[in-house]
C-alpha cells in the first residue's frame, strides 16, 4: 500500500479537503436547487449551472472517498501487508473502490465537457434559452456511461477479457497461479487428460471451463479458485489499468478508449475556453469607450478563472494521458508511476473542481 508517509500524509489532507468541500458545494448546492423549483420565475440559465456544478461534486466527491478508504486500509495493514496483498487485490472491496474511482473521475470530466459547452452555448448564443430539462437528461445520461464503464470489468459475462490471473488452492499436481496467457493451452491439455474433449457444460467463459476442468482433476479434494485478479487488481491500491502492455494486458483496448475519451473531452475544453477567450475579447471591442474599461476588467477576470480551469485539467489528465500513450507505443512506464497518479492527481483534481467552477 502506501508505504511513504509524507505521501500518505498528503493523500490523507487533499482526500478530508475532497470530502468536506464536495459535501459543503452539494449540500449547498442541493438547497439551492430545491429552493429554485419552488420560484418558477428563476432562470433556467441559473438552474442549469446548479444542476451542473452539483453532478461535479457528486462526481469529486467519489474519488474523494476511494483516496480515504485508500488511507484507511495502509494503516490497517502498515507492516503486514505483504501477508495479505493477494487477498486485498482480489477482493470485492477493492475491486469497488477501484470502480468508484472510475466512476467518479470520468463522470467529473463528463460534467466538465457539459460545463463548457453550456457555457460556450450561453456566451455564443445569449438569447437562446436552455432547457432544464436537456441539461438534466444530459447529466443522467453521463451518469449511466460512467456508472456502465466503471462496472463493466467486473461483470462475468466480460472476465474472458478483463481477468488476468487466477490463483488455485495449492496442490501438488497443479500450479498455484494460472495467467490468461496460459489458459487456452491448460485447457487443451486438461481437455485432452479428459479423453480428448472439453465439454463446457454451459460454461459462458474461457476461465469458467478452465474452473471445472481444474475442479475435476481430484474429485475428492477438487481444486478450487481462491484469488482472482482482475482490471482493478494491477496496483495495491485498486487502480484501473492505465498505463496497459499490449502484449501481457488483455484488456488494452478498454484503457486506450478511456485515454481517448478523456484526453479529447480535454481538447473539447480548450477549444471551448479559446472560444469563450475571443468572444470575450469581441465583446470588448464592440462596446462603447464608456463601458469598454468596465468590460475590459470583467474580461480579464473571467480570462484569470478559465485559466485556472485549463490549467487545473491539463495537470490532472495530461500526465496520465501521455503516460498511457507511451506505454501502448513501447516505452515502458514504471509502476510506481500508480501511486502519484491515483492518489495525488486526480485527488487534488478532485479537491479544486467544485471550488473552480462554483465561483466562475
Amino acid at each position: 500500500m502506501i508505504t511513504n508517509k509524507v505521501v500518505l500524509s498528503v493523500v490523507w489532507i487533499f482526500s478530508i479537503i475532497a470530502i468536506i468541500g464536495c459535501t459543503a458545494v452539494v449540500i449547498s448546492t442541493s438547497y439551492d436547487v430545491v429552493k429554485s423549483t419552488r420560484r418558477p420565475a428563476n432562470s433556467s440559465s441559473s438552474n442549469i449551472n446548479k444542476s451542473l456544478i452539483l453532478s461535479l461534486s457528486v462526481s469529486d466527491l467519489f474519488v474523494g472517498l476511494y483516496t480515504f478508504c485508500v488511507c484507511i486500509k495502509s494503516i490497517q495493514v502498515e507492516g503486514s501487508y505483504c501477508f495479505v496483498d493477494n487477498e486485498w487485490r482480489s477482493s470485492t472491496t477493492c475491486a469497488i473502490l477501484g470502480a468508484l474511482l472510475v466512476i467518479g473521475s470520468e463522470q467529473s470530466v463528463f460534467t466538465m465537457v457539459l460545463l463548457t459547452g453550456y457555457r460556450v452555448h450561453a456566451v455564443m448564443r445569449p438569447l437562446s434559452r436552455p432547457k432544464l430539462k436537456r441539461a438534466i437528461s444530459g447529466i443522467v445520461i453521463c451518469w449511466c456511461i460512467s456508472i456502465l464503464i466503471g462496472f463493466i470489468p467486473l461483470t462475468p459475462s466480460f472476465e474472458d477479457y478483463f481477468l488476468k490471473e487466477v490463483s488455485f488452492n495449492d496442490t501438488a499436481i497443479f500450479k498455484t497461479k494460472v495467467h490468461r496467457n496460459d489458459k487456452e493451452l491448460l485447457i487443451k491439455w486438461l481437455g485432452f487428460l479428459n479423453n480428448g474433449t472439453i465439454r463446457r457444460h454451459g460454461d459462458s467463459t474461457e476461465w469458467g471451463t478452465l474452473r471445472r476442468l481444474i475442479s475435476q482433476i481430484n474429485t475428492y479434494s477438487p481444486i478450487l479458485a481462491t484469488h482472482e485478479f482482475g482490471y482493478y487488481s494491477s496496483h495495491t491500491v485498486c487502480l484501473p489499468t492505465f498505463f496497459p502492455d499490449r502484449k501481457n494486458d488483455g484488456s488494452w483496448v478498454y484503457s486506450l478508449v478511456l485515454l481517448l475519451l478523456n484526453f479529447l473531452s480535454f481538447v473539447f475544453m480548450l477549444v471551448g475556453y479559446i472560444a469563450l477567450y475571443r468572444r470575450a475579447n469581441d465583446m470588448v471591442v464592440l462596446e462603447s469607450s464608456t463601458a469598454r474599461e468596465q468590460r475590459v476588467k470583467q474580461s480579464a477576470a473571467m480570462q484569470r478563472k478559465l485559466t485556472r480551469i485549463l490549467a487545473s485539467d491539463f495537470l490532472c489528465w495530461m500526465p496520465v494521458c501521455i503516460m498511457g500513450f507511451l506505454q501502448l507505443a513501447g516505452i515502458d512506464i514504471p509502476k510506481d508511476a500508480y501511486l502519484p497518479t491515483g492518489l495525488l492527481i486526480l485527488p487534488i483534481n478532485s479537491a479544486l473542481n467544485p471550488f473552480l467552477y462554483i465561483y466562475t
